[in-house]
């Protein structure tokens, strides 16, 4: 589970694109798979597993200050892999005061023996963007930033910053050709800071500070039968 239950967009950069094997769009209600976040629907992002021992870096640059380094390592033994990845990315901004700064690190470890998987996943970030603002435009007064001033601001000291880290576990055992159990849990943590100066001359510019700690516990079962010719699939499980 990606999403946050303040709301806030999932923070899909934790997840490499090297390392998506597919993505499904399970539309309906998944609550009792994926939690009460799932009650309109599912993205789920399925990662490959390490399949053999590798390394690769990449580096761009780009407009307006654009700097990005990307690395990406596993290592395989046997029935076990780790895959490790980082990124940094930081640009200038096209506009005044929209200059942004992210980095992350994170692990992806698993093993398996026979028919028992056991896998962890942890990740670290943090966030830093320039707010800019918008760009107005009135015709009755003739007032056109969005032409007369494209690059420009009106709120050069609005920013919003976020630290966050995130920690899956679980095991996985297949019984049999009909039964399949699941167990993980989860622990996640985010601090969020931002500033939005008043420029209006009445005092009223805001601070915020939030910090959100979330722990969650997920058993599932996944049941397998056939009736005649009919092949059937029962799961179900609870999101704590």
């Amino acid at each position: 589970r990606l999403n946050d239950v303040d709301g806030a967009s999932a923070d899909l950069s934790s997840i490499p694109v090297e390392n998506i094997a597919r993505i499904e769009f399970l539309p309906g209600g998944g609550s009792v798979l994926y939690g009460d976040g799932a009650s309109g629907g599912t993205i789920n992002i399925i990662t490959r597993s390490p399949v053999a021992s590798s390394a690769s870096i990449a580096v761009g640059s780009g407009s307006y200050g654009l700097r990005q380094v990307t690395g990406n390592a596993e290592v395989v033994s046997g029935n076990a892999g780790i895959r490790l990845f980082g990124q940094h990315l930081d640009s200038d901004g096209y506009r005044e005061n929209s200059a942004s700064r992210m980095d992350e690190i994170g692990l992806d470890a698993q093993t398996t023996r026979d028919r028992t998987t056991w896998y962890l996943k942890t990740n670290a970030s943090q966030r830093d963007n320039r707010l800019p603002g918008p760009r107005k435009v009135n015709l009755l007064t003739g007032l056109d930033e969005l032409h007369g001033d494209p690059q420009g601001t009106a709120e050069p000291n609005n920013y919003a910053e976020e630290d966050r880290y995130q920690l899956w576990g679980g095991w996985r055992a297949q019984f049999d050709e009909h039964l399949t159990l699941i167990l993980d849990g989860s622990r996640r943590h985010k601090v969020q800071h931002s500033f939005f100066d008043d420029y209006s001359g009445f005092g009223s510019s805001i601070f915020t500070h939030s910090t959100i700690d979330t722990t969650g516990i997920t058993p599932r079962a996944t049941v397998d039968y056939t009736t005649g010719a009919i092949k059937h699939g029962l799961q179900t499980g609870m999101d704590l």
